[in-house]
């Protein structure tokens, strides 16, 4: 798995247990997404992955954020296991990014992030992005 939706991830029987116990969040500057154009033929579905170009996605003042993730590591011995990592969780582009993307990384400000505050302000976000 690569990312996780916002909008199934608490009742996915794949992330179900993870988001009620191992949501975290991860500290970026912005995110890379990859984008092709409209795809108009068979060939050009072929060609996209040479035509692709990278687009960095990051706040307009600079400042760090945070992106919300599921991880499978709890303790350091989930650490060694195989597949162990974390997933980012994704919700609906809005605004300015539905030219590149559907989707975008749930994004947590800095300023949102109090102690003990990134589940309140994921659960927050949930409820209003839906």
């Amino acid at each position: 798995m690569v990312n996780a939706r916002v909008e199934t991830a608490s009742t996915s029987a794949y992330f179900k247990n993870l988001w009620k116990k191992a949501r975290i969040l991860i500290p970026a500057d912005g995110w890379f997404k990859w984008h092709a154009g409209r795809v108009r033929s068979l060939r050009a579905v072929w060609l996209r992955r040479c035509t692709s170009r990278p687009y960095y996605i990051q706040r307009a003042d600079g400042e760090p954020m945070f992106l919300a993730a599921l991880t499978s590591i709890l303790t350091e011995a989930d650490a060694a296991a195989p597949g162990a990592g974390f997933v980012i969780v994704t919700a609906a582009a809005d605004e300015g990014l539905l030219d590149v993307h559907d989707r975008r990384p749930l994004v947590v400000l800095a300023s949102e992030r109090a102690p003990l505050a990134g589940r309140r302000s994921i659960s927050r976000m949930i409820s209003t992005s839906s």
